[in-house]
């Protein structure tokens, strides 16, 4: 069962309205999803990262304590090429 995290103004007669409590639920589900959306991208791109970083340890042959800068070069790669995708 859904829980609701919103108040009510008992002084105020319009707030139990169905369609104030309507719009108080949509607005809370759109908070939600929004929320999820935020997780799921983060997520993506840290698995794009991680596939990025592999990649560029590879073609170095993985040579070991320089995993941070594959890391780095790699976030930086992605910056990039979300960048010229906004501008393209």
């Amino acid at each position: 069962m859904a829980e609701f995290d919103f108040e009510f103004d008992f002084d105020n007669e319009d707030e139990f309205s169905p369609n104030t409590f309507k719009d108080k639920v949509e607005k809370q589900r759109l908070r939600e999803f929004e929320q999820e959306m935020q997780v799921n991208h983060s997520s993506v791109r840290h698995a794009k990262i991680a596939e990025l970083a592999y990649y560029k340890a590879e073609q170095r042959g993985f040579k070991p304590n320089l995993e941070l800068d594959d890391w780095l070069e790699a976030e930086t790669e992605l910056l990039r090429q979300e960048e010229s995708r906004r501008k393209g």
